[in-house]
């Protein structure tokens, strides 16, 4: 499993939510993306979305989700993408793995490296005045293909030290008895454990600091009777501050809070810079009726205040 980590700003984790009225936004903490070509199991065909693909993905997100900070400490969208480039086996928890992975080189802060296994089973069956019984069973770690194939059941479990956060089951029985669910739970618990030390032989914990090429974030609440002179007449000023920034804006009106996302720290400091000397000092300045404010390095007077803003002059 080909792993990657893809951090955005906080608007691109809008997601509608089909189960309430009016399909209003969630933020979604992570998108996963699973891809299994066809080379990855030796075919030439189509290469389509599958409801597999969708099912392996979700169950990989969910297993991962829980182990990330929230939007108030860690203000990034965050995307995995799993590409495998071969399988014999359960790719859906080698995606686990991986995404683990590359989310802690990445930088996310993460409370814990997370890990999946699948577990097989074989059954001898006995069948008595109707009846169909496990006369002997054989549980099997980490199944491959055929295993998988020929198999009375595929339990994948994922989780981290501390306990299991995803599980998924596909079985060929009428029902798996209990206790044999809790010696496959135990034995995952093993098998998983031991998963995780040798993971932590690469990266133990998440860095301390983003990579260099990682986006800049930040988030700045602002007075609702100031996104005016923000945004400018037809969003003019908006936009001039993003080309010389080279940020992106993103105004959200209802929690009165700006999202600003620059390509690296210098184009940050130019924003918060720009908003130091024009931005603030023209909202303060105008609000108090006192006629000068800096722009750059000079000074101008304020004239007159129209609708549109304020019309200025030479001091």
């Amino acid at each position: 499993s080909l792993c990657t980590t893809t951090l955005g700003p906080p608007n691109l984790a809008r997601k509608r939510n089909v189960n309430v009225y009016n399909y209003e936004y969630d933020l979604q903490r992570l998108y996963f993306e699973y891809d299994m070509p066809p080379y990855a199991t030796h075919e030439i065909k189509n290469v389509t979305k599958s409801r597999r693909a969708q099912g392996h993905g979700a169950l990989a997100g969910k297993a991962l989700e829980p182990l990330l900070p929230g939007f108030d400490t860690f203000a990034f969208s965050v995307r995995v993408a799993s590409n495998i480039s071969s399988s014999d086996g359960s790719s859906s928890m080698a995606s686990v793995c991986g995404g683990s992975l590359a989310l802690m080189d990445a930088g996310v802060p993460m409370s814990n490296a997370a890990a999946g296994i699948s577990m097989g089973l074989v059954t001898k069956k006995v069948t008595n005045q109707l009846k169909t019984s496990i006369a002997d069973y054989r549980l099997l770690t980490d199944v491959l293909g055929l295993e998988d194939q020929f198999g009375d059941m595929d339990f994948k479990i994922a989780g981290t030290i501390k306990g299991i956060t995803a599980v998924q089951m596909d079985i060929k029985l009428p029902g798996v008895p209990l206790d044999i669910l809790i010696q496959a739970v135990d034995i995952a618990r093993k098998a998983r454990l031991h998963i995780l030390e040798t993971m932590n032989q690469a990266i133990e914990k998440s860095r301390p600091e983003l990579k260099n090429h990682a986006p800049k974030i930040a988030l700045r609440k602002l007075e609702p009777r100031d996104f005016a002179l923000l945004l400018g007449p037809g969003g003019q000023t908006k936009r001039l501050i993003e080309i010389q920034s080279r940020c992106d804006l993103e105004v959200n009106f209802d929690n009165s809070i700006v999202e600003i996302t620059a390509p690296d720290n210098d184009g940050l400091f130019f924003f918060k810079k720009k908003k130091k000397n024009f931005y603030y000092t023209l909202c303060q300045y105008a609000h108090n009726n006192i006629y000068l404010y800096s722009f750059g390095k000079g000074k101008s007077l304020i004239t007159d205040a129209i609708s549109l803003g304020i019309r200025v002059g030479d001091v």
